[in-house]
Order: structure tokens, then sequence, then C-alpha cells
């Protein structure tokens, strides 16, 4: 696997040159861990891809699907309605644009205090 870099860049040429799901699920994933947030993912069909416990007791069901002509399986609407229904968080996220809003949202001050991501 390619590793590399651009010059004056931290990151390989092959994850800033990453589109759809994969970059997506990387940028996620690397931005919830960056926060220390637990964060595991689902292995159960029509589940959310990812369950997320913050520090002030909120625990969010993320899915996160390719930007362009993503299409949910046949469980998971109704997977998230029953968790809707019943009170939890569920969020879809398509972009990096939309993983950083979310991240935003549950970072502590708006922001990831003292962390690079």
């Amino acid at each position: 696997m390619a590793t590399s870099r651009r010059q004056g860049s931290s990151a390989p040429l092959f994850a800033q040159l990453e589109r759809g799901r994969s970059g997506v699920e990387a940028h996620f994933t690397k931005s919830v861990r960056a926060l220390r947030a637990l964060h595991t993912k689902a292995k159960r069909r029509g589940w959310p891809d990812h369950t997320v416990a913050w520090f002030d007791g909120i625990v969010d069901f993320v899915e996160l699907k390719k930007p362009k002509g993503s299409q949910f399986e046949a469980l998971q609407p109704r997977t998230h309605e029953q968790l809707r229904k019943r009170g939890h968080n569920v969020y879809v996220l398509y972009t990096i644009a939309q993983v950083d809003e979310y991240i935003a949202m549950r970072a502590p001050h708006g922001r990831a205090v003292g962390v690079r991501i």
C-alpha cells in the first residue's frame, strides 16, 4: 500500500485522495477517537454503523453512507425509526463536512481542545 506523502502534509497521499464512504468513515472514526468518546462499529444487519458514547451521557447511533447513489438496506429505516421512537439520536452522514458538523456539535466547547484532528 502506498504511503507516499505530499510535501508539507502529514497525511498519506492515498488518504488525501480517498473519496466515498471509506474516506468519510476514516474521517469519522479518527475524529471521534480524537475526542476520546467510546466508539464501536455495529455488526448486526440493519443496525446503524457506529455507536458513540459521549462523556455527557449521550449515546448516538451514526449511519455513514456514500455521498452519491447510496441506499439503505431493507432493515435500516425501520431500525432507525424504532431507535428514534425510544428517544435515541440517529444521524445519517454522507460527507466529511457533515461529519465535521456532527463532531463540532458534540465536542466540548464546540471543538476538540488540544487535539489535532
